[in-house]
């Protein structure tokens, strides 16, 4: 027996308009995917490129995680775009020294390098944990756009006062 098609069940939805603050925290939500997603891509980067065995003075200023401090420790900073997402310190040198900081190593400890990174790489996928940095780094980005905005007011009423 064939259904007759004008009066079988057809299931109607019931389709709402999307409320100001559902878009703005769908906003939210896909900003913060997105974050994670390219700090995720950075830092196997930097594992593939720690495992290739090249140094960290030979990448582009912005692609480094490691650097050395003037008093010979090792600080990691993971940058989404140029801002710094993820920062810490470590005692132990593992990479070489520039000109202005020399120290002993001839080559990086890549094998360090990778496990540093690997860590760091399981804490961006924990969500709890990439939660609590992500909340970190949009409040440091707020503080400091409107701390530029307050230099730039200050400047214009400098300005204006003269």
């Amino acid at each position: 027996m064939t259904e007759n098609k004008a009066t079988s069940d057809t299931k109607k939805y019931v389709i709402k308009p999307v409320s100001a603050r559902e878009s703005k925290n769908a906003l939210k939500e896909s900003k913060k995917l997105q974050v994670k997603t390219a700090i995720i891509n950075k830092l196997n980067e930097a594992i593939s490129t720690a495992s290739k065995s090249v140094d960290e003075l030979s990448l582009k200023p912005l692609q480094r995680i490691f650097s050395i401090t003037p008093n010979q420790k090792t600080l990691i900073q993971v940058r989404y775009g140029s801002k710094v997402f993820y920062d810490g310190i470590i005692d132990e040198m593992i990479v070489k020294g520039s000109a202005k900081t020399p120290n002993n190593l001839k080559n990086d400890n890549y094998q360090a390098k990778e496990a540093i990174l690997n860590q760091i790489l399981e804490t961006m996928k924990n969500e709890n944990e990439f939660s609590t940095l992500y909340e970190t780094f949009l409040s440091k980005k707020t503080s400091s756009t409107k701390s530029s905005s307050k230099k730039s007011s200050n400047k214009s009423s400098t300005k204006s006062s003269k």
